[in-house]
């Protein structure tokens, strides 16, 4: 009888990365870059192929340490999100 009463766990804090603790991780980092990706061209069409249009004029050099600093940067905010 005491068994029935007892206090369960939340479901929000049962593990759900059982077994592939990065695949989860990665699944949910594709999902919000659609997410936003999505939202740019849903939104603002206009803006993102004006945006593509001036990207495709940039030297390579501009666009590759473009790209290392977008790294770094979303480096720095998991890790800071992280702890």
């Amino acid at each position: 009888m005491v068994a029935l009463f007892r206090r369960r766990r939340p479901l929000q804090n049962l593990p759900r990365n059982r077994g592939r603790p990065g695949m989860i991780d990665f699944l949910d980092a594709v999902g919000l870059f659609l997410v936003f990706e999505g939202l740019l061209y849903g939104c603002f069409p206009l803006i993102a192929k004006r945006v593509a249009r001036d990207v495709s004029g940039q030297p390579d050099g501009f666009l590759r340490m473009a790209g290392v600093a977008s790294v770094a940067i979303g480096v720095g905010i998991v890790w800071l999100a992280r702890g």
